[in-house]
């Protein structure tokens, strides 16, 4: 799914209309108290660091959500990195009308 939405709602709406099986971890841009993208759940209350080695226990037990800012993100990392990650991402959101 893509959508100019929030990530909020865009996960609302995935998980609404059956997209997504498992929990969502949204990829989330540092905080002023933290320096590392991260990838968060929608609740907040599941919060992992971006370990390219660990990609594929990540999406065993979750579905991913990138937004436009996270793919600018993910851009910049290795392209395998890229290419393990990008076929488990099932929500894209907060998307600009040129990365659509």
């Amino acid at each position: 799914m893509i959508t100019g939405d929030n990530p909020l709602t865009a996960c609302h709406v995935a998980k609404e209309l059956h997209f997504t099986r498992k929990t969502l971890l949204v990829l989330t841009e540092p905080s002023h108290d933290s320096e590392e993208w991260k990838w968060e759940s929608v609740n907040k209350d599941t919060s992992l660091p971006i370990q390219p080695a660990s990609v594929r226990n990540l999406t065993r037990e979750y579905d991913l959500c990138v937004t436009g800012e996270g793919l600018i993100y993910l851009n910049n990392l290795p392209v395998a990195f890229l290419n393990a990650i990008m076929p488990h991402v099932k929500v894209f959101a907060r998307v600009s009308p040129k990365q659509k």
